[in-house]
């Protein structure tokens, strides 16, 4: 799997790419544990939406994602079985906000037993854990993800160019 992203819409191109089946959505109260992982404040309730994304039913998922909206825009929640794509262009329509800046790090993990049986590889394998902050133009955080990828299926590419001085 290769994904090519260098602005907020290449990750319009990339949801659409994969079909996404939720497999939880409930609202959860972050701990001690979710907020180290993911940087949410601890005692805030997020809505969060699990499940793994493939590009067909024939080959191995490419990914697990979990998405942590805030829970000042869960009443998507309720949308999200029988929407595809990307959803933060989902809260932009339903609430009236703009996502202007998306932080992304990137990690390695080790798989543990029951993620890589669902991801169709060894325990213990090495994955990739790509995490996304979507802040709004208001500086609210409206969602964060987190996507796991076996390290052997994902490269990840970047171009970047010289800005001339323009002084």
């Amino acid at each position: 799997y290769a994904q090519d992203v260098m602005s907020i819409d290449d990750l319009l191109a990339f949801a659409q790419g994969a079909r996404f089946a939720i497999e939880t959505n409930a609202m959860v109260t972050v701990d001690a544990a979710l907020a180290e992982r993911t940087g949410l404040p601890l005692g805030t309730e997020w809505l969060a939406a699990s499940g793994y994304r493939r590009i067909d039913d024939a080959t191995a998922p490419v990914c697990r994602t979990e998405y942590y909206i805030n829970r000042t825009f869960a009443a998507v929640g309720r949308l999200l079985h029988r929407h595809t794509g990307p959803i933060f262009p989902l809260l932009e329509d339903m609430f009236g906000v703009s996502v202007v800046e998306v932080h992304q790090e990137i990690s390695a993990v080790v798989l543990d037993a029951e993620l890589a049986g669902r991801l169709e590889i060894d325990a213990g394998s090495v994955g990739l854990q790509l995490q996304r902050t979507y802040t709004t133009s208001d500086g609210e955080i409206a969602q964060v993800t987190v996507n796991t990828h076996p390290a052997s299926r994902f490269r990840h590419a970047m171009t970047m160019r010289r800005v001339r001085d323009t002084r």
